[in-house]
């Protein structure tokens, strides 16, 4: 499937046209400019913390949350958008490397913060189109074994 950046995200959440988060685009989740009313606060029960640590399905968690503002009206950076623009199973990769609080086969690719890993990463397009996701996380989890 062909992704345009520009189109509505393909979130199902977010599929009726009559609701206001229908125009949140993929471009404007890429960066950080879908307007969600979302708290990235790691000192209280936030929003963050409820989805990372408490919640079986992160993203429909981030999904889940209504327009504060206009999309494109700000740049306001939080883990929530990640989420939403981030749902893909990765076949290869074991499950135990998706994470929230004990919940294991997460849809989410989520390198927990107790293996301690920092990732650097600059992706190229395969021949086939694709980026490689799979063979890219399968190697992380060889590194962090």
């Amino acid at each position: 499937m062909k992704l345009n950046i520009d189109e509505p995200a393909p979130v199902i959440e977010w599929n009726n046209t009559n609701d206001p988060r229908h125009s949140i685009t993929i471009k404007n989740l890429l960066q950080q400019t879908s307007g969600l009313n979302f708290e990235e606060n790691y000192y209280s029960k936030s929003d963050v913390t409820q989805m990372l640590f408490y919640t079986s399905d992160m993203a429909a968690f981030a999904a889940s949350h209504p327009l504060k503002n206009k999309p494109y009206s700000e740049c306001y950076y939080n883990t929530g958008k990640n989420n939403d623009s981030s749902v893909r199973r990765f076949l290869n990769v074991p499950t135990d490397m998706f994470y929230a609080s004990g919940f294991d086969g997460q849809a989410i690719y989520i390198i927990s913060s107790k293996k301690l890993v920092v990732v650097r990463l600059g992706l190229t397009k395969l021949p086939e189109g694709e980026y490689g996701a799979n063979e890219f996380l399968k190697t992380i989890n060889n590194l962090i074994k």
